[in-house]
């Protein structure tokens, strides 16, 4: 059985449309009432140069949601895209069994890009996961959450195994929420350094033609090296906000569109530890 890094995998299952998911053993939930997050995150040739930027947003996502008053009952799924298909990096596990360093080097770039696949693979894999713990009474109550981070259009879903359009997302989103089984599912699409129009307006199209709840634009302005081993980067969402983002060996990154907390203009955020110091702060 597949690991979530180091940790077993006890169950496999496959989707409607032949996605493959794993998860751990529905006995280790204690809990009636769960968010699920879904992390669906771009490996095409063109990530490569900020692939490690792109990993350490991935842990300091998954550290970030420790400070949540529901982080005991919190599970997560992540996975990795490319012409390849979708990597499951990791099926749905118990945030407190993640490291978030586990995620230096899960990425490897390559091919282009399965945006449409990828996306009804997370939401597929979420409500059907899902479904089954209703099913077997093993939760009452669940919210749940997927990030899709890219830095370009869809090139190829139309040639997957199933072929997969923006309309196979829409039904997929409209099908969880006539289901009833979550009280809530929230989309967020997140362009990476996508300051080009035609890219921009590929994704808001997607958003819009698929029912993606939000599309946030994170265009790096600049990049500074203020000493040995980190680095500043200066990112403008679509509200035109301004952040500076810092990235370290030690500190990760952390970006305000995927922790979920609201800043203001010019704010600084840091790594995880510091980034709690300045929320009590605040």
């Amino acid at each position: 059985m597949p690991k979530l890094f180091g940790i077993p995998a006890d169950e496999a299952a496959k989707t409607m449309h032949g996605f493959d998911y794993t998860s751990i053993n529905i006995e280790k939930l204690g809990a009636s009432e769960y968010t699920i997050v879904g992390i669906v995150t771009d490996k095409t040739t063109s990530v490569n140069d900020f692939k490690d930027g792109l990993e350490k947003m991935m842990g300091a996502s998954v550290g970030s949601c420790r400070s949540s008053a529901r982080s005991m009952n919190l599970l997560i799924r992540t996975t990795a895209f490319n012409s390849g298909g979708v990597e499951e990096i990791h099926g749905f596990t118990l945030l407190n069994s993640i490291d978030p360093d586990s995620y230096i080097g899960c990425i490897h770039p390559g091919g282009i890009t399965n945006l449409f696949e990828a996306t009804l693979d997370s939401i597929e894999a979420i409500n059907e996961y899902t479904e089954s713990l209703f099913k077997v009474e093993r939760i009452c109550n669940a919210n749940c959450i997927i990030f899709i981070i890219t830095d370009g259009d869809d090139n190829c879903s139309d040639e997957a195994a199933v072929p997969v359009c923006e309309a196979d997302v829409k039904e997929a989103i409209a099908k969880v929420r006539r289901s009833e089984v979550m009280e809530s599912i929230r989309t967020i699409l997140i362009g990476v350094n996508d300051g080009d129009d035609y890219y921009q307006k590929a994704l808001e199209d997607f958003r819009s033609k698929a029912g993606i709840d939000e599309y946030m634009s994170m265009l790096v302005l600049s990049r500074t090296t203020i000493e040995p081993g980190i680095q500043e980067i200066h990112y403008r969402d679509t509200r035109e906000r301004d952040f500076i983002a810092r990235i370290s060996s030690t500190n990760g990154l952390t970006v305000p569109v995927v922790d979920g907390i609201e800043q203001s203009d010019k704010s600084r955020i840091l790594g995880p530890s510091e980034f709690n110091d300045l929320k009590k702060s605040n």
